[in-house]
C-alpha cells in the first residue's frame, strides 16, 4: 500500500516500510486496512491509500466501479464521488457506456457543423430523416409509429 508523497498524485507513492527498510505486503486489501486502523490511520486517510496487488505490482481497484469520464482513472478511494486525478465527478459503471455513447454523438454531429442540413420525408411519409447534404450522410432516422402500437 502507498500514498501520494505529500498529499500530491503527481509525485507518486510513499509505502509503508518494515524495520529492514522492505516494502511491507499484506495478503489482502482488508489486512492492510486493519493494520492501518490499528496504527491510527483514520477512514478518511485510508481512502486517499494506494493498495497495490503485491504479486502482480498494479494497484488493486477500490473504486466499487465508479470511472472517470474525463480521465479514465478507475482507482479511486471507496465512496469517492470525485475523481482523485483530474476532480471531475465520477460516473457508475452503467453510465460509462452511456457517456461513451453520447461523446461520441456529440462529436459525430458536431462534425457536421456549417454544413447543409435539411430534413427529408420518405415512403409516403412513414419515415422522417435528417442528413448532411454536404456529406450525403443521414445524421438522424425515425418511422411513423405504427397505428396499432
Amino acid at each position: 500500500m502507498g500514498r501520494a508523497i505529500n498529499g500530491v498524485t503527481i509525485n507518486g507513492l510513499e509505502f509503508l516500510l518494515d524495520e529492514e527498510h522492505e516494502v511491507v505486503k499484506f495478503p489482502n486489501v482488508d489486512a492492510a486496512k486493519k493494520h492501518l486502523m490499528e496504527n491510527g490511520f483514520s477512514q478518511e486517510a485510508i481512502k486517499d491509500m494506494t493498495f497495490l496487488d503485491a504479486e502482480a505490482d498494479e494497484p488493486v481497484s477500490q473504486s466499487r466501479g465508479y470511472i472517470c469520464p474525463v480521465c479514465e482513472n478507475e482507482n479511486h478511494p471507496e465512496n469517492a464521488r470525485f475523481c482523485i486525478i483530474c476532480g471531475n465527478p465520477l460516473l457508475q459503471p452503467q453510465q460509462k457506456k452511456e457517456k461513451l455513447e453520447a461523446r461520441l454523438e456529440f462529436e459525430r454531429l458536431r462534425s457536421h457543423f456549417g454544413h447543409k442540413i435539411e430534413v427529408a420525408v420518405y415512403g409516403d411519409n412513414q419515415n422522417v430523416a435528417i442528413e448532411c447534404m454536404d456529406c450525403y450522410e443521414v445524421l438522424y432516422s425515425v418511422d411513423k409509429p405504427r397505428e396499432d402500437e
